[in-house]
């Protein structure tokens, strides 16, 4: 009943994911992020529990595809779900129960899963892909991942973590691919029934997990007759918002570490 798109940008240090359905709040209940671990969807009949055994795993350390069988060994009507993760070291896992309302599928790559039910049928997907890795200009990286600048810490994978300076176009660049991505997908038919929410999370890679997570993008259209287009307008006013300096809410150029994560939970300002 839901199409999604995950990714990880391993050069930049940027995941998300992307997902539009024809039933209210998709965001509410089908993607999960966490940007010390990876990215989850669970959609089809929706099992939100599945989102937190995933990122449970991938943060133990256990790669995509067995974070996901781990978690569906656990559910007793794992027939009637679709469930998928990308891992912060590109592994992709994914799964579609018997029973999964047609048609059903996924396409996958490197650090990117493209999945979905109660589709058109796989043009959808395909549309998906094409439109994701479809050449674009390159981003202006603020940082060189081999010296990183102060406050930007190197993640064991290898990836730059946190962010740099307020204007993230890293961030808001993953955010538009996603987006292009659903929207290319609802052009060949999407979710069969109709639309009606879409929501899109983007987060530069961090060291370590603290609740709840720090996205850059948490954006999220819960009933609409155009929901991939209200997406798309609160896209470009995030964008606008990440071009201004730090309105004491967020915290653009901190990089959490375990010692001062309590503190960046509670709106301690850091040094």
């Amino acid at each position: 009943m839901t199409f999604s798109f995950l990714a990880l940008d391993r050069t930049l240090g940027v995941l998300g994911v992307a997902t539009a359905s024809r039933s209210l709040a998709v965001g509410a209940g089908v993607p999960g992020l966490d940007p010390a671990a990876g990215v989850v969807v669970s959609q089809a009949w929706t099992n939100r529990v599945l989102r937190a055994l995933v990122l449970e795993r991938l943060r133990a350390g256990v790669g995509a595809p067995a974070a996901v069988d781990l978690a569906v060994a656990r559910d007793g009507g794992a027939r009637f779900r679709q469930v998928g993760a990308v891992g912060l070291d590109g592994s992709v896992g994914v799964f579609t129960g018997a029973e999964t309302t047609p048609w059903a599928g996924h396409r996958t790559g490197e650090g990117w899963l493209a999945v979905g039910n109660l589709l058109a049928g796989p043009d959808v997907l395909d549309a998906m892909v094409e439109a994701f890795h479809r050449p674009r200009p390159p981003v202006r990286v603020a940082t060189d991942a081999a010296v990183p600048a102060p406050g930007v810490a190197v993640h064991p994978d290898g990836m730059t973590v946190g962010a740099p300076d307020a204007d993230d176009p890293a961030a808001a660049a993953l955010g538009r691919r996603l987006l292009d991505a659903l929207r290319a997908g609802e052009r060949v038919g999407g979710d069969r029934r109709g639309r009606q929410s879409a929501a899109l999370l983007v987060a530069r890679v961090q060291p370590v997990s603290i609740a709840p997570p720090q996205l850059v993008l948490d954006l999220r259209v819960d009933d609409g007759e155009d929901p991939l287009g209200a997406l798309a307008r609160l896209l470009a006013l995030r964008e606008r918002d990440l071009a201004q300096p730090s309105n004491g809410v967020t915290a653009p150029r901190t990089t959490v570490t375990p010692s001062d994560s309590f503190a960046h939970q509670w709106g301690v300002e850091q040094p």
